[in-house]
């Protein structure tokens, strides 16, 4: 059985990164995760944890 991710307002299953979306008060950059067809937030993916990692990795020799 194969399970696919739907949008919980329109049941698409296209979605997009939004960077565009600016949050009052946030001192980073975050990008949503949005559906292609009704445009409903579906996850947030931040700049600055993405970069924690990204070094995190680059330390334990992932990348």
């Amino acid at each position: 059985m194969t399970l696919t991710t739907k949008c919980p307002k329109c049941d698409s299953s296209s979605f997009e990164l939004n960077s565009k979306t600016k949050v009052k008060d946030c001192r980073h950059n975050l990008h949503f995760i949005q559906c292609a067809l009704c445009g409903a937030a579906i996850s947030v993916v931040s700049d600055r944890h993405n970069h924690i990692l990204e070094e995190i990795a680059k330390k334990l020799g992932i990348r």
